[in-house]
């Protein structure tokens, strides 16, 4: 006779659990991958222009008020990701960079490097992370009768100014 017995039956252990754990996992295996493929974009431009530490985006805010406020139209030209951008475009007199075309009501207006930047020790806002259209990040620059936009992206390793706005009084802008 065997140690077993054979007439009685064997109480199987129920699957249900195990069952019910790998469908939880391929819903969210589904679900991240759905979600990753609804925000690619703003994940990759996150990941990209380092989102977590904007605090760089401030000082090259800094660095660029600094160099415009002086005339140094070579350090400005440094910091450009494009002298002919959709934007903003240099404007170089006698191979010197001298001002920039930003846009403005009307159309792209001139300003000179010490009209964008009056002085080197404007109030410099917070970096705002915007992730549409590939992403960017925002630095609004505050002077006592104008503002300067400053719109930058992370371009071979370097933080790159990508856009300008520049909205001042009507006296200003003489």
């Amino acid at each position: 006779m065997s140690s077993v017995d054979e007439g009685v039956p064997v109480k199987r252990k129920s699957r249900a659990g195990e069952y019910l754990l790998m469908a939880a996992i391929v819903i969210v295996a589904i679900g991240a991958i759905a979600g990753y493929g609804f925000y690619h974009e703003e994940i990759g431009g996150f990941m990209r222009l380092e989102g977590w530490n904007l605090q760089p985006v401030k000082e090259a805010s800094r660095e660029f008020v600094k160099a415009a406020a002086a005339g140094d139209g070579d350090q400005v030209a440094k910091m450009l990701a494009t002298e002919n951008g959709a934007s903003m475009t240099a404007v170089r007199r006698n191979g010197k960079l001298v001002a920039m075309k930003v846009p403005a009501y009307g159309g792209p207006v001139e300003k000179s490097l010490k009209e964008l930047a009056p002085t080197d020790s404007p109030q410099i806002g917070a970096p705002k992370l915007v992730l549409v259209d590939n992403g960017q990040v925002f630095v609004s620059v505050s002077y006592p009768k104008s503002n300067l936009g400053i719109g930058w992206d992370r371009v071979g390793g370097a933080w790159k100014v990508t856009s300008l706005t520049w909205a001042g009084s009507p006296s200003s802008s003489r």
